[in-house]
């Protein structure tokens, strides 16, 4: 997986401009994978669900 890239702009239209790319060049490294929304979701239903439980186990064991 490629994690660098280079992306350059011309700043005029096409058929007029002098096609050199060399107006705005950016360089963009070391991207990084964003988890998917579903695993994010899924993560926070657990641990909300887990401190559920522990809040009610906690209860019980103080009766």
């Amino acid at each position: 997986m490629d994690t660098e890239f280079i992306i350059a702009f011309e700043d005029k239209p096409f058929n007029s401009s002098d096609k050199d790319f060399n107006d705005m060049v950016v360089h963009i490294a070391g991207i990084e994978p964003v988890p998917e929304p579903m695993t994010i979701l899924g993560s926070t239903l657990a641990l909300g669900f887990g401190g559920l439980f522990k809040r009610q186990l906690s209860k019980r064991q103080k009766n």
